[in-house]
């Protein structure tokens, strides 16, 4: 029974780990699979079709990947192509039905110790190889350099295979292939930890490595970690200490039972990376039904509910995403202000702070451009005059914001809270009004002031809005 909880909250922290974009991934890069072997459990009647790994064929395998190799293929039984799919309020009663049965059964293949690992070898990339694993293999460095006129990847199985006969036949799978690629993986690793302990003399020896580096982990992130031996899984946790001298963290793991351990850097993954990843997989999913819709409404095509279905699915998907990252992001800011002067630093003003300084001065703006000569306000009504000064804050933080050179995320959400509370304030017949010529021209000018600063990973996305 304990083996038992120990799968099933091993099994909750990949299904977390995906959070249901299994499906798509799935559908994008395997259409129309070959055979490959189908495994069954002992204690699930569900069978999978496993899809062909081209895409990790030419990055380097652990010790367990290759022992993996050599086992005998199990036996082949009827296919049965699993595509898990969210839940969601949208969905019929039929299909919500469907929906829960296929996650039932996955939820069982994912306790099969082979269908386990192949999810962990698939998605789990921690902080430190997800850099490196995310970057172009081998075979799109070739494909650029042969074919650099091919702007489109959305080839058939047909045509992949042309150009890989064109390319030649790759070395792939020998003894000696292996040990080049982990010596690799080692050496770009143990380059980025120099990296990160600021720890470098001459750049010229890392040109190899992607242009962004993560940050080291902290004491106090929320982390997955992959726990090996007797509890062999992904749990969640939170690092307690940090070892730089041999690369490890210290995790206490949520789970009662599990305890801390030490775990290497390379199988620790932050909680906030893994919800930008699945932000991420939604809005390139967002973008390409973005471009489908205009190409129907193009050819004067009626929109499917189906799609219509399919589209507010993602939106409302990316609307609790930016919730959870809100909360995160809250979390990193308040341990930021915590951290700066036990580091010798001065803290950054508080964004409620830059705000009340531009409200108090969009109200002495408005006051004196509101006088007459003699001396009696030119409008009357109380609640224009504060609309007029809250609106002339707005620009004042804009101007800020713009003045103050190095950006962070954190600034933005005064900026976003002042215009949502202008927005409550107002009646509900001029939303549509403050919409069109307030909200969308300030959200232009977060973006164009978000190039400026180091926030490509949040407010370029407007991560801040609840």
């Amino acid at each position: 029974e304990e083996e038992e909880e120990e799968e099933d909250s091993s099994v909750k922290a990949l299904v977390s780990l995906k959070e249901g974009s299994l499906s798509e991934t799935w559908n994008e890069k395997y259409t129309s699979p070959p055979k490959t072997p189908v495994w069954k459990g002992s204690n699930s009647g569900a069978t999978m079709e496993m899809p062909s790994r081209n895409s990790k064929r030419s990055r380097p395998f652990c010790d367990e990947e290759e022992r993996q190799l050599n086992t005998r293929s199990p036996k082949r039984n009827q296919k049965v192509t699993m595509i898990p799919q969210k839940f969601t309020a949208a969905m019929s009663t039929p299909v919500k039905r469907a929906s829960q049965k296929t996650g039932l059964r996955l939820r069982n293949l994912l306790k099969l110790p082979k269908a386990h690992k192949w999810c962990i070898y698939e998605w789990f990339y921690s902080n430190i190889d997800k850099p490196l694993f995310e970057g172009d293999n081998d075979f799109c460095v070739c494909l650029k350099e042969s074919f650099p006129n091919l702007k489109t990847r959305k080839l058939t199985r047909v045509e992949w295979g042309k150009i890989r006969r064109l390319m030649g036949k790759p070395r792939r799978c020998s003894s000696s292939f292996f040990e080049e690629e982990r010596s690799a993986l080692k050496q770009k690793r143990q380059k980025i930890r120099l990296l990160q302990q600021r720890k470098v003399a001459d750049i010229s020896q890392f040109k190899d490595l992607p242009e962004e580096i993560p940050l080291p982990l902290v004491i106090g992130t929320k982390v997955t970690a992959r726990l090996r031996g007797v509890h062999d899984g992904l749990f969640t946790g939170q690092i307690e200490a940090v070892d730089t001298l041999n690369s490890t963290y210290r995790v206490t793991f949520d789970r009662a039972g599990l305890g801390t351990h030490t775990v290497p850097d390379y199988e620790v993954l932050t909680r906030l990376s893994k919800i930008l990843m699945i932000k991420k997989e939604h809005i390139k999913q967002l973008k390409e039904m973005n471009t489908e819709a205009e190409k129907l409404k193009s050819y004067s095509i009626p929109i499917s509910i189906e799609f219509q279905r399919r589209y507010a699915t993602i939106v409302l998907d990316l609307e609790q995403l930016n919730k959870d990252l809100n909360k995160v992001l809250h979390k990193v800011q308040q341990y930021c202000y915590e951290l700066a002067p036990d580091q010798g630093l001065q803290p950054a003003d508080q964004p409620t702070d830059m705000r009340r300084r531009c409200e108090e001065a969009a109200q002495e703006i408005v006051r004196q451009a509101n006088m007459t000569v003699m001396g009696q306000p030119c409008v009357e009504s109380e609640s224009l005059t504060d609309l007029i000064s809250q609106l002339t804050a707005i620009l004042l933080q804009i101007k800020c914001l713009a003045e103050g050179g190095d950006l962070n995320s954190f600034e933005f959400k005064s900026l976003t809270d002042s215009v949502n509370d202008i927005k409550a304030s107002i009646d509900a017949s001029n939303i549509s009004c403050f919409q069109n010529n307030v909200e969308i021209h300030v959200a232009h000018i977060q973006s164009g002031l978000s190039q400026m600063g180091n926030l490509h990973a949040f407010a370029a996305n407007n991560t801040n809005r609840d």
